[in-house]
């Protein structure tokens, strides 16, 4: 082709008689040094091969977010442009990638002091020595929580293995995440429940006792609690959680029933449950491993209750859904008994075995119910 025919038109060096597959782009020509520029869906080096968004883009975190549309760390899931959990404090990561981790305006207290919602039984301090952060976290489930509401947005509490036997009062919108690595030697805050133990005991006979401020919205997830034992007296209760009218999330925690002494006229149980419920779905009771304590009276793993005096007013509601519940050994044991139970009460998904009887006079079952519920799919031993 004779050389007045033969143009570039947009400066790149090459001619479109020279092969320039696109004289109008100086980013596209054949043997372009820079190869094909990854998901700007041009063929940069004209071999007639464009590499799409959706085939160099990629989201090796699992986010949803991939590095072509600015997730900032792409091996972290926690991390990602416009974060709908916002900044997490105290780790050290630019969780929203906004530029800035830990900022002082989201992350510190009036003072400007850094705060974060990291605990460990372990190496955590009490304050001023210990501001929460993973680098250095509090002592206390408690202080945890104290600063969870100083920083508000939603700050749940990262609670390493350990044993916390300190009381602390549940929080709406505060969440308590157990199972995080952290000894004396190094806390990677890895997330592993079965292998770092978070174990809580309880205090006194409610155990962890939540109440009617908390929605499930508040979830206690990835424990190990355990419920005190003695003698609760007269018509006494013992139990590791206690749901007063509140609706918690509670999951993939292993609670455990104390033994309870003395007369034939009270109970232990893992979790019990009293109404009314502040909202009609209930208590969220998932992927828990329960096993109701020994007694001289009642035993139960997870028990739906009237308060004392009210028989037939006011029961709760709940949702027992994918948990293994194992009765003790008692008088009257029962893995899950729904002696009351309103509507919209569901059981189902459940591997529930009954316990075992102590006396000639007693009973065992599986589940007992005098409530209204739906009970679905279970296995039932």
């Amino acid at each position: 082709m004779p050389q007045d025919c033969c143009f570039d038109e947009d400066g790149d060096g090459v001619t479109d008689c020279d092969g320039d597959c696109d004289d109008d782009d100086d980013e596209v020509f054949p043997g372009n040094p820079d190869g094909d520029i990854c998901g700007d869906g041009k063929d940069n080096d004209c071999d007639g091969n464009a590499d799409l968004v959706e085939d160099c883009c990629f989201d090796e975190d699992g986010d949803g977010v991939t590095d072509c549309d600015g997730d900032c760390d792409d091996g972290d899931a926690s991390v990602l442009p416009d974060n709908p959990l916002g900044e997490v404090c105290g780790d050290t990561l630019d969780n929203d990638c906004d530029g800035e981790a830990d900022p002082d305006n989201v992350c510190s207290d009036t003072g400007g002091n850094p705060l974060g919602t990291y605990v460990s039984a372990v190496i955590g301090m009490d304050p001023p020595s210990g501001t929460g952060t993973s680098d250095n976290p509090v002592r206390t489930i408690q202080q945890g929580i104290d600063n969870a509401v100083t920083l508000g947005n939603g700050q749940p509490v990262f609670v390493g293995e350990g044993h916390y036997d300190d009381a602390f009062a549940v929080v709406e919108g505060v969440s308590l995440l157990g199972g995080h690595q952290c000894d004396d030697n190094d806390c990677s805050w890895d997330r592993d429940a079965s292998l770092y133990d978070s174990a809580i005991s309880a205090l006194d006979n409610e155990g962890i006792l939540i109440d009617d401020s908390i929605t499930a919205l508040t979830r206690i997830d990835g424990f190990r609690i355990v419920a005190m034992s003695g003698n609760p007296g007269d018509q006494g209760v013992i139990a590791a959680i206690t749901v007063d009218s509140g609706t918690p999330t509670l999951e993939n925690n292993r609670i455990f029933g104390g033994s309870v002494s003395g007369g034939t006229n009270r109970g232990g149980t893992g979790i019990r449950v009293l109404g009314p419920s502040n909202d009609a779905a209930g208590v969220q009771i998932s992927n828990n491993e329960i096993q109701a304590g020994d007694s001289t009276g009642t035993s139960s793993g997870v028990a739906l209750s009237y308060r004392q005096g009210a028989y037939g007013i006011d029961p709760p509601t709940a949702a027992i859904i994918d948990n293994v519940v194992r009765g003790g050994a008692g008088n009257w044991t029962r893995a899950i008994m729904a002696e009351a139970s309103g509507p919209g009460t569901v059981v189902r998904g459940n591997d529930v075995f009954a316990g075992s009887v102590t006396t000639s006079g007693g009973t065992s079952f599986g589940m007992f119910i005098s409530g209204e519920l739906l009970v679905d799919s279970n296995r039932i031993n």
